[in-house]
């Protein structure tokens, strides 16, 4: 079973790389002069990828039904945000292990990303920003509706829960090939957000917590520089920031356990007190 999970899982990279492709070609050749910088150009066309790929798979696979927002079995949204929060906080907990290892290790694996977070100062959040901010968002969308949303769609009537989960994992994981570890990291965190998707059974949710991932330096960014003005954390803001998003996403998961036990007994008392 796992050798066909690993091929269907190849077969869906290789879908969402070839769609990839072809628009890059008409990309490239309609704008041969086209730079990284030209972050107008870049939003505006992040835009139309984001787009044209949606609608492109909508009609490839005929899907119905979006659950973007409505979710069939009506449960309250404090039961989905709930669900967000702990697999949120099981994802930023396992980095945080994962990068504390490998930085006490003095393992190098990952000098790249440590230093191409140089620049990234809450002093400098200007237009730019804010432009790869929802550039970062678009990819995200798009990577989340083929991903979770598409993939369960199709695979539902064949396989498990778990089985897709896996699916939607490995096929995350290897568009994400840079290297064995960001495979590693990948497929992990598309694990969880498979498993968010497939609990909360609403896109809304995988997005929210991928983007958050995605962004995770600039959301901890104003909170460490409480702790250390002078940001002379070095290497060790890597681990801070998944401790800090763990933190967070922990504690309001605690919150919203309370406020769910409140709601139930509440409504158990009014149910109760009806049939008096």
């Amino acid at each position: 079973m796992i050798i066909k999970t690993i091929f269907v899982s190849g077969i869906s990279s290789a879908i969402f790389y070839f769609f990839n492709l072809i628009y890059q070609l008409i990309f490239s050749k309609i704008f041969s002069n086209f730079t990284i910088k030209d972050t107008n150009y870049l939003l505006f066309f992040s835009f139309i990828k984001a787009l044209s790929s949606i609608l492109l798979l909508l009609l490839l696979f005929k899907i119905k039904n979006i659950s973007f927002l409505k979710n069939k079995n009506n449960d309250h949204l404090l039961s989905n945000i709930n669900n967000m929060c702990k697999y949120g906080s099981i994802i930023f907990f396992i980095f945080f292990i994962i990068f504390l290892v490998i930085i006490k290790c003095n393992m190098d694996f990952f000098d790249s990303m440590i230093y191409s977070n140089d620049g990234i100062n809450i002093n400098n959040f200007d237009k730019y920003t804010m432009k790869i901010l929802i550039i970062v968002l678009l990819n995200v969308i798009l990577e989340e509706f083929y991903f979770r949303f598409t993939l369960v769609k199709v695979l539902e009537e064949k396989y498990s829960e778990k089985v897709i989960a896996l699916i939607s994992a490995f096929s995350f994981g290897f568009i994400h090939s840079v290297d064995i570890l960001s495979i590693i990291s990948a497929t992990i965190i598309g694990y969880f957000l498979a498993v968010t998707f497939l609990k909360t059974k609403r896109l809304v949710y995988s997005i929210f917590l991928h983007y958050i991932i995605n962004v995770d330096s600039i959301i901890v960014l104003p909170i460490i520089k409480l702790f250390d003005p002078q940001e002379k954390l070095g290497e060790n803001w890597i681990f801070l920031s998944f401790l800090i998003m763990f933190t967070i996403f922990f504690i309001i998961y605690i919150l919203t356990k309370i406020l769910g036990k409140m709601w139930d007994n509440k409504r158990l008392l009014f149910i109760n007190s009806n049939k008096c």
